[in-house]
């Protein structure tokens, strides 16, 4: 009963996930002379070959050291009674309202605030909860910046009783040396009425671009439902979310690539894409089993950054990963979800082109299975002592949230419990181990 209940109630919430359907035509994608099928930007035409954590080497901004503490923070949302009631009153209006952000004592005046999300936000309207999911832009309305961080993304942890899930996915791949966006868990306050504890993610914009790349300058580009970067994905499916550049070119030209590619071989898709980076997107993904990725179900939380004249893929969304699935996800149940192909719950490879191509060839597939087993080094860990450090550490912020999540939130870290997020991890780690030497 409690696996169909599992499948069913995760089923349930991805349908609540909403996005701009409307348009239903496909990405049309243009012809490219043949002699030079690779875009640059402007001032940028150097290519790059190494992913995000050896192309920038600029020292740290100040908000890194930040979100590294381990600790829960305090964040405080003061916002006038009138704006707070219309928020509530339309939650999926999503429209900005001023107000002011205290962390941990430290006053940022007149920020941009509104709700965020798609299925979290359902959720919440749904059961009449007013925990929404938001996001803070700091610089909205003024130059202020929260330790130079420009935009910060607060999860509501409604579909996520471990509270866990975001956090962990993203320090899988900073475990493994790669970049992601930074996170950190906030209680966090309305007018001083404490909502619950909250998960802060790094919003992709311009402090993460900078901090990553070294430049927020050119054409990113964050995926929803059905991105598949097929030739006939949806229009709707990828938005520009930064760029002057908005012919989409770029982006055209890595799909027309992808598509032509012939299976087994490079082809041009070192001229277009970061491999590597996408290698990491696959492998952390698959071996934490972020079934709701771009090699999930619905192909997307993902962006994509067209910088020094290739894509650099970036992971984004991670609080569905780490899930016993059950018969609801095929190919099989979440702990036990293959890693030879990269794909975490989509049916057929065909329909993830980036995946297909990429793992097809020999040399690409060999990194993969590198990257897959500095994952599985990572989760023993986890395993072995990382889920009860994080459950000590936010385990006295679940006790008091009002949401009354706190017997969910104990059974999530029992190591026996088979849905769990610390069970599933110890499944997981033993399914990965003895896989990993087939795939040897």
């Amino acid at each position: 009963m409690k696996k169909i209940l599992a499948a069913f109630t995760i089923a349930s919430l991805l349908m609540l996930s909403g996005c701009d359907k409307s348009d239903k035509s496909s990405l049309q994608i243009e012809i490219i002379d043949a002699e030079s099928n690779s875009y640059t930007d402007e001032n940028n035409i150097q290519q790059s070959g190494s992913y995000i954590d050896e192309y920038v080497d600029n020292e740290k901004p100040e908000y890194v050291k930040f979100f590294e503490e381990k600790k829960v923070h305090r964040l405080d949302i003061t916002i006038a009674l009138s704006d707070w009631s219309a928020i509530c009153a339309a939650p999926q209006k999503k429209e900005y309202k001023s107000a002011d952000i205290t962390i941990d004592g430290n006053t940022i005046e007149t920020c941009g605030f509104k709700t965020h999300g798609n299925s979290t936000l359902n959720q919440a309207v749904t059961y009449g909860d007013v925990c929404f999911p938001f996001k803070i832009k700091f610089d909205k309305y003024t130059e202020n910046t929260f330790m130079g961080l420009d935009e910060l993304v607060l999860c509501n942890n409604y579909i996520d009783s471990s509270y866990a899930r975001q956090y962990a996915g993203y320090e899988a791949f900073r475990a493994i040396g790669k970049d992601a966006p930074l996170s950190a868990f906030f209680n966090v306050y309305v007018n001083g009425e404490l909502l619950g504890l909250y998960t802060g993610v790094e919003e992709i914009d311009d402090s993460y671009l900078e901090r990553v790349f070294g430049s927020h300058k050119h054409n990113l580009y964050k995926a929803d439902e059905l991105a598949t970067l097929a030739p006939d994905m949806p229009s709707w499916s990828i938005k520009q979310k930064k760029g002057s550049d908005t012919s989409k070119a770029d982006l055209k030209n890595l799909i027309k690539v992808l598509d032509e590619t012939p299976l087994g071989e490079k082809g041009e898709i070192e001229s277009v894409l970061d491999v590597d980076s996408a290698l990491v997107y696959m492998a952390v993904g698959a071996v934490i089993h972020h079934c709701d990725g771009y090699g999930g179900y619905s192909a997307h939380n993902y962006c994509l950054y067209f910088n020094d004249g290739v894509f650099y893929v970036v992971p984004w969304d991670m609080d569905l990963c780490f899930y016993q699935t059950g018969w609801g996800f095929l190919p099989s149940a979440g702990a036990q979800m293959d890693i030879a192909d990269g794909l975490t719950g989509a049916e057929n490879i065909k329909e993830r082109p980036l995946i297909q191509k990429i793992l097809a060839v020999d040399e690409y597939y060999e990194t993969y299975l590198e990257y897959c087993k500095k994952a599985l080094e990572w989760l023993k860990e986890y395993d072995e002592s990382g889920a009860d450090e994080l459950y000590e550490l936010i385990g006295e912020s679940v006790k008091n949230d009002p949401r009354g999540k706190y017997s969910l939130f104990n059974s999530e870290f029992n190591h026996t419990y088979h849905y769990g997020f610390a069970g599933y991890i110890r499944e997981r780690v033993a399914y990965l181990e003895k896989r990993l030497n087939e795939l040897a």
